[in-house]
């Protein structure tokens, strides 16, 4: 799963979007949150599932 995020929506994530996607990442996650944003639901989702594959 691959995590792409900007930190104010005037920014554009298509250079990490197409740069996962040349890197085989098929499960992309989007976000975009000001840099003082603590709760991102997406970076949680991604972190849960790698602890889940890490300590299984």
């Amino acid at each position: 799963m691959g995590y792409a995020c900007v930190s104010t929506t005037d920014q554009n994530l298509g250079r990490q979007l197409s740069m996962l996607k040349k890197y085989g990442w098929e499960k992309i996650i989007e976000e975009k949150f000001t840099g003082t944003m603590k709760d991102r639901p997406g970076l949680q989702t991604s972190m849960n599932v790698i602890q889940a594959n890490v300590f299984s």
